[in-house]
């Protein structure tokens, strides 16, 4: 007799007394049930298998056309579109069905979960308007500008083109983040996860604080009125930093900024190890200080600040302050340089090489006895000329800004 291997019971086990062999003919519909059991949901599994390598959306996500398929709550036409708070599912998309630029404006919030596609292929301009918060998933791709009222975020890995703007509120980029285009709020903050990278401009209005993480890239320009501005470690800023009033500006160990940094009355901080490839300046009271090891292509000036580098620095120009600031420059380090001051104190460390001369009109002059300096004013200037203020600024409104803070 052929005997096959017997199916086990529903719980798993064999039942008393049985052995694990029977008879065909007394197994058989076992078998055949089993088979089309099998059978029947092969087609929905192989289907499912098939659209997930296809699209490597999740199965059952929606999408949505403007004009065709409409979220619910949304109306409109003509690339105008009007929607209530919306939500979108993970995997769910957003095509534009013409090549018209498209309005559509949300009265609440819009929420997007992970893995959607918003207007991706990107053939017509797309704005989104949002009265509310404004959130995209982590592992999305959008193709559009955001104008929202709430607070902008998007989760990691999320790769988008277009501008991004708020009046007032804060904008979040998730770590690990592409964004080609520019971001802009009035007093929120702008907030810049590690690794991303913005390939476009930074700015705030008001008095919002730019913070990048670690690792991350902006290509243009980031622009404060007084709100700081903090690049993380090994961060890179292709273009210029730039506070308009009161904000401080703090480069991270390893960081490189390609053009100038200047603030009107906040410090200016450079990390260790860290390069600036244009000038230091602060026009009225902050002061300036540049890390171990740290490079600045161009010159370094202030008005009231003192200036301090640090050992094994770096400083193509020269170091001038203006009416009171002290100059201390670090061991080893190489000026080339003058160094000038009208009433503060000049110190110059150890082994230290100062190409032009040294000179403070009216405070003491310290160099080290194996530090050189020049006979001759060196032609290299002192880098930004002093920063002049746009409009005029109330002690009240001083007193406002600095609460804000």
């Amino acid at each position: 007799m052929i005997q096959l291997l017997r199916p086990p019971e529903a719980d798993g086990s064999l039942l008393p007394g049985r052995t694990r062999f029977f008879s065909p003919y007394r197994g058989i519909e076992h078998v055949r049930a089993a088979l089309r059991a099998w059978a029947s949901g092969l087609p929905v599994r192989l289907f499912a298998m098939a659209l997930l390598l296809m699209t490597g959306l999740p199965v059952g996500a929606t999408s949505y056309s403007f004009p065709g398929v409409l979220p619910a709550g949304c109306s409109g036409g003509q690339g105008t579109y009007r929607c209530g708070a919306v939500t979108l599912g993970a995997g769910d998309s957003i095509t534009l069905a013409d090549a018209r630029p498209t309005l559509i404006s949300f009265s609440g919030e819009f929420m997007a979960d992970a893995d959607t596609r918003i207007n991706e292929s990107g053939a017509a301009q797309l704005t989104l308007a949002v009265d509310g918060l404004t959130t995209i998933g982590a592992d999305s791709s959008v193709k559009a500008n955001i104008n929202s009222v709430g607070v902008v975020s998007l989760g990691a890995r999320v790769h988008y083109i277009g501008d991004i703007k708020t009046p007032n509120a804060v904008i979040n980029i998730g770590d690990l983040n592409y964004l080609l285009g520019n971001l802009s709020t009035g007093s929120g903050a702008i907030n810049i996860g590690a690794g991303s990278t913005v390939d476009g401009s930074i700015r705030t209005a008001v008095a919002g604080v730019v913070n990048l993480g670690a690792n991350s890239k902006v290509t243009g320009t980031i622009t404060t009125l007084s709100g700081a501005i903090n690049t993380g470690a090994y961060s890179n800023v292709v273009g210029s930093l730039e506070d308009l009033l009161a904000g401080v500006i703090t480069i991270g160990e390893g960081a490189t900024v390609g053009g100038n940094i200047k603030t009107v009355s906040g410090a200016i901080n450079i990390g260790a190890g860290s390069r600036v490839e244009g000038s230091l300046s602060d026009s009225i009271a902050g002061a300036v200080t540049t890390g171990a090891k740290s490079y600045v292509g161009g010159g370094i000036n202030t008005n009231s600040g003192a200036v301090t580098t640090g050992d094994r620095s770096f400083v193509g120009a020269s170091i001038c302050t203006g009416t009171a600031g002290a100059i201390t420059v670090g061991d080893n380090s190489t000026v080339g340089g003058n160094l000038h001051t009208n009433a503060g104190a000049i110190t110059v460390g150890d082994n230290s090489t100062i190409g032009g001369t040294v000179v403070a009109v009216e405070g003491a002059v310290t160099v080290a006895a194996s530090s050189t300096y020049g006979t001759t004013t060196s032609a290299l200037g002192c880098g930004i000329p002093q920063l002049t203020v746009t409009r005029t600024v109330k002690s009240r409104e001083w007193r406002q800004l600095y609460m804000r803070r």
